[in-house]
């Protein structure tokens, strides 16, 4: 089943703040930080990337094609908070339809969001056409920066050092400087399997 997901209300704010970025930089001066600043947000971009979780709470609507033949739907992004609602249009009709939440449980306990019908109930019959489900979540480790794992900030703080100190993919000829092993053992307890 293809779920499309889309970030509708971002986060707050970013996991690493200028100040602790230009501390693990060393970088005292003022004349970088627009571009620290936009560093952090990338390399924010590229851990959520890699682990498929989000840091800080964000909103997002998943968009599926149809409900899944078993009983337990998986959105396929991290750290579930929370399940707004579940809209679906139903066969025949052309406005979106909120299925009850008395039908259906969330799980936000698994290290990505499930959504799962209770015993003796079944997913409504919808069009057999795109985006025929519509659901709206919150997913992160939390509203604060406090809330995301040391080792996710800390793998941040490693990126924005990597992409601070190498400014273009390529530095002399065919070297290529590829991401820091240490990202990837940093990440990897977190990665959501697809």
């Amino acid at each position: 089943m293809v779920m499309r997901v889309v970030e509708v209300t971002p986060a707050a704010v970013e996991p690493v703040t200028l100040a602790e970025a230009k501390t693990h930089l060393r970088v005292s001066q003022s004349a970088d930080d627009t571009y620290i600043t936009t560093l952090i947000t990338v390399a924010r971009r590229q851990i959520e990337l890699l682990t498929q979780c989000a840091l800080i709470n964000t909103v997002f609507n998943a968009y599926l094609d149809g409900f899944p033949c078993g009983r337990v739907l998986e959105l396929r992004k991290g750290r579930l908070q929370s399940v707004a609602s579940v809209q679906y249009y139903a066969y025949g009709e052309t406005t979106l339809t909120t299925l009850a939440a008395s039908e259906y449980r969330v799980d936000t306990v698994s290290m990505h969001g499930r959504i799962i019908l209770l015993d003796g109930k079944y997913w409504p019959t919808v069009w057999n056409d795109g985006d025929a489900v519509k659901i709206a979540f919150t997913a992160g480790f939390g509203a604060a920066a406090a809330n995301v794992p040391p080792q996710l900030r800390h793998a941040m703080l490693f990126l924005i050092a990597h992409f601070y100190a190498v400014r273009q993919p390529v530095i002399t000829g065919t070297i290529v400087n590829e991401m820091p092993l240490a990202i990837e053992s940093l990440v990897m307890p977190f990665r959501v399997a697809s």
